[in-house]
């Protein structure tokens, strides 16, 4: 397994050999790619080509919606009328 850093610079390397080279030896390098880096082969694609930016992505959006959507759920129990509501549903 390559690190992040060592994918990228491998890349850096291959790429313009991939973007030069005829149908065979694309065949050839991409083969050689995937296998150094474990890569799938889509992306493997993609990234030779440079239709892809390798990169991290940041995990802060999804915690972010969390708390919001947690905030929308905790307003909502707030409010005045929901102690009556809990009144109505209850079993008799």
């Amino acid at each position: 397994m390559m690190s992040l850093k060592s994918k990228r610079e491998l890349l850096e390397v291959v790429q313009p050999r991939y973007l030069k080279a005829n149908k065979a030896e694309k065949q050839k390098i991409f083969d050689e790619f995937t296998s150094a880096t474990g890569n799938h082969r889509k992306h493997a694609i993609r990234a030779l080509k440079n239709q892809v930016q390798v990169q991290n992505h940041p995990k802060m959006r999804f915690c972010r919606l969390r708390e919001k959507s947690t905030r929308e759920v905790r307003r909502t129990f707030r409010t005045p009328s929901f102690p009556n509501i809990l009144q109505r549903l209850a079993p008799t």
